[in-house]
């Protein structure tokens, strides 16, 4: 299926024009994970800009693209963002060790593209819910294994805050933290980390926007277990939020497995030695110690497979003041060091993130 990737950050892009009305086609594809058929789209559009077709494109992609932003075809929006289809909120899925009880999410990172008005009023809310129970999917004998429920943390963010580059054609798209105005209580159990947006595709004018996610997530886990003959059980990692405010399983149905670039800025209280981790996917994360630091923190996470290892220092505000590169990470637990010394006395946030498209955010405090 031919689809179609909008870049936006780099400035030497191929770039062509569609004038064209929204034209949504669907079709059914039997997924070759699970073999399930469900209802897939063939033909979305291209990010809408300040008229229909009004958007740089790229005509090809593969299975090794990096992070980027992907779009519908002929002018119906992102795959992950505002959309004809008018599809309204998009989330993943975290896994906590229920002994780890010191966690807390404190804020989101988030990496989006797109285009807006100068003059715009459209937020977005940034979210932590908590994984709901089992329930029953498109068919009987199809069940969910828990889908985003109730709202455990959120904040408001102007779209005009959320690091797209201006101009869209050129300009580069950043990594952004917000903090939100309280965090969650402690958490035990899994929960979805995600935003939410209200519009009518009539009335976006030039705000169209989507989240980065990368093509194809990698999952240590399967897409669906088979418990029964009765009961075939989808796993919820990623989710979307319809049009009629209802929260489905992205992969189930769009077809699109991807690690959304969305990722809770968490904090915990415990010994990194003595936690079990936060996982997510083929990546898990047990903190950074010393904490509070001086000279040096040490953070220690955990790869089911090879990949890039990238750690951005940000100060509180979410500007990127350093960023570490570790290369080719071998399966298995690393610590990575992170020079601290040409730091100020305070708080700061870091974001660990990997080639598969996994990663997470926490907090570290220097003193001197």
């Amino acid at each position: 299926m031919k689809k179609l990737l909008l870049l936006a950050v780099t400035a030497s892009i191929s770039t062509s024009l569609f004038a064209q009305s929204a034209k949504l086609e669907k079709s059914t594809k039997t997924n070759t994970v699970d073999n399930l058929s469900y209802p897939m789209i063939v033909n979305g559009t291209a990010a809408k800009g300040t008229a229909i077709g009004d958007t740089f494109i790229l005509s090809h992609f593969g299975s090794g693209d990096t992070t980027s932003i992907y779009n519908y075809v002929n002018d119906s929006g992102y795959v992950l963002g505002t959309n004809a289809f008018g599809q309204k909120g998009y989330a993943e899925r975290y896994d906590v060790n229920q002994y780890d009880s010191t966690l807390k999410v404190i804020g989101v990172a988030v990496r989006f593209g797109g285009r807006f008005l100068p003059a715009t009023t459209k937020t977005i809310s940034l979210n932590v819910w908590s994984q709901g129970a089992k329930t029953v999917s498109f068919r009987p004998t199809l069940f969910n294994n828990g889908l985003p429920a109730t709202s455990l943390a959120s904040g408001s963010v102007s779209i005009t805050q959320l690091g797209i580059g201006v101009p869209a054609e050129t300009a580069p798209d950043t990594l952004k933290s917000f903090l939100f105005p309280t965090p969650t209580a402690f958490l035990t159990d899994s929960f979805f980390v995600g935003y939410t947006i209200n519009y009518t595709w009539s009335g976006l004018a030039g705000d169209t926007i989507g989240l980065y996610s990368n093509q194809d997530g990698e999952r240590s886990e399967p897409g669906v277990f088979a418990i029964s003959a009765s009961d075939t059980t989808i796993n919820n990692v990623n989710a979307i939020l319809g049009s009629d405010d209802v929260w489905a399983d992205l992969a189930i149905r769009t077809g699109f497995f991807a690690n959304l670039s969305v990722f809770p800025i968490v904090v915990i209280g415990a010994p990194t030695v003595s936690v079990n981790g936060i996982k997510r996917n083929e990546f898990t994360f047990f903190g950074n110690y010393p904490n509070p630091a001086n000279n040096n923190t040490n953070v220690k996470i955990a790869l089911a497979r090879t990949a890039d290892v990238t750690i951005d220092i940000m100060d509180m505000s979410g500007k990127q003041l350093n960023q570490i590169t570790n290369k080719s990470l071998t399966a298995g637990e690393h610590v990575i060091e992170v020079n601290t010394s040409n730091l100020a006395a305070g708080e700061y946030i870091y974001i660990v993130r990997t080639s598969n498209g996994d990663g997470i955010a926490s907090k570290f405090v220097v003193v001197r």
